[in-house]
């Protein structure tokens, strides 16, 4: 009876402090987190699409780098006038590596920010299996703090129903109020089980999200601190910049848009110069030449060529224009998009808000109904099963607060998935 004089205040304070070893996890977010990341495999194939990506920006950065080919012939000539001999055979060593072209600047930044794009991707999927392993940890703490809550309600109930039953038998109260607190007390443990069994699904879900699994759940969640910091944050602070700035999904769309401008200008390159050579080696040798011989064919200079017209090369440009022109369509799209998303979590939340502080009023008045309820037992003003009802509708006010808490997460969550950020811990 003693918890029930005390205020909302120390409610809290009194659930903290029952679940102060429970929060002691031997494994907690960042542990998950990495757990996580390791049995990724779209995580993995992120990272792989990355490397490709790096290769290929380096062989643009490398454009000079030389080709060499090395070809073997063997001719048999015929005919009214025939060369002597009239067969040859020679190894071929061609060199030709490129010194400049018009199109080397833009296929040399299409090729970086397809690389900065690729790793966004990559610092993406770290981000979207941070934020996923957080949402699950964080509702699962909550409901284990409301869990924690509701053991000193039930040892209440049980305590006031077993007083009813008792007065009951002895004929100073009907059976009839047994009955109604029996029947509380059912819908009441039947309730706290649903939410008990929430638990092991909240860790199903984040075993098919990340592929991660514990077969000791009880030792895994985050700490008091951690969802208290979680609960505190104000989405409605955040403004539209702020998530264009950060999102790496706009990031990474706006770094393609400019690979693909980048593409679109070099799909032509009207001038080019390249430095060439050709050695030709004889293998076998002959009457006029012997083998290992440098033939006199053999040569080295300068090539210049100029793109005078090509009508398929002018029409993929062309294309590639358009498909540019789409691109920033989708891309102001998306930003449309996550200024509407970002309004309504905004909105959602303080709803939530304002809900959550009418329902802690209400918690409050319930609390005081039950202390005065308790008073006026002393002086046979009403039954035990007043009291049993009075809980019963606490418990409730709590398992609502517990609903608004999970939503309020999920605000949250999503907010630092739009601006693609990871929770400030302060110690």
């Amino acid at each position: 009876m003693q918890y029930f004089t005390r205020s909302l205040v120390s409610l809290s304070l009194m659930a903290a402090s029952s679940l102060s070893l429970a929060n002691t996890y031997p494994v907690g977010l960042d542990e998950v987190y990495q757990a996580a990341l390791s049995v990724s495999n779209e995580y993995r194939a992120t990272q792989q699409e990355a490397q490709s990506n790096q290769a290929l920006a380096e062989a643009e950065q490398k454009y000079y780098m030389p080709k060499v080919q090395l070809t073997g012939e063997w001719n048999q000539y015929y005919g009214a006038q025939t060369p002597s001999p009239e067969t040859t055979d020679a190894l071929k060593l061609n060199v030709d590596m490129k010194l400049w072209g018009t199109g080397v600047d833009d296929k040399r930044s299409a090729a970086q920010n397809n690389t900065a794009a690729s790793e966004l991707l990559v610092t993406g999927m770290e981000l979207s299996v941070y934020q996923t392993v957080l949402r699950y940890l964080a509702k699962i703490e909550r409901t284990r703090e409301y869990l924690a809550d509701n053991e000193i309600i039930a040892q209440r109930l049980d305590d006031y129903v077993q007083k009813q039953r008792n007065a009951s038998d002895e004929g100073s109260s009907s059976l009839s109020n047994l009955k109604e607190a029996e029947l509380e007390l059912s819908k009441f443990k039947d309730a706290v089980s649903r939410v008990r069994a929430s638990i092991d699904q909240m860790f199903r879900s984040l075993r098919e999200e990340t592929n991660y699994q514990t077969e000791t759940p009880e030792q895994v969640g985050i700490s008091q601190t951690m969802l208290t910091q979680l609960l505190a944050q104000d989405i409605s602070l955040v403004t539209t910049e702020e998530v264009w700035q950060h999102n790496v999904e706009l990031r990474n769309r706006t770094l393609l848009l400019d690979g693909q401008l980048n593409t679109a200008n070099a799909q032509r390159e009207r001038f080019s110069v390249s430095l060439v050579n050709e050695t030709q080696l004889e293998v076998l040798g002959s009457d006029e030449w012997e083998s290992g011989d440098v033939k006199n064919a053999s040569y080295i200079g300068l090539k210049a060529t100029y793109d005078l017209f090509n009508y398929q090369n002018s029409q993929s440009q062309k294309s590639a224009y358009h498909l540019y022109e789409a691109e920033n369509e989708r891309v102001d799209l998306l930003k449309e998009q996550m200024a509407a998303q970002l309004n309504s979590l905004q909105q959602e939340f303080l709803d939530t808000k304002d809900k959550r502080e009418s329902l802690l009023e209400q918690i409050a008045l319930n609390e005081d109904l039950v202390q005065t309820q308790e008073r006026e037992l002393l002086i046979n003003k009403l039954e035990y099963v007043d009291i049993v009802k009075s809980l019963a509708g606490l418990n409730d006010s709590y398992a609502k607060l517990l609903n608004y808490d999970l939503a309020l997460i999920d605000s949250v969550v999503d907010t630092m998935a739009l601006r693609s950020q990871r929770l400030a811990i302060n110690d």
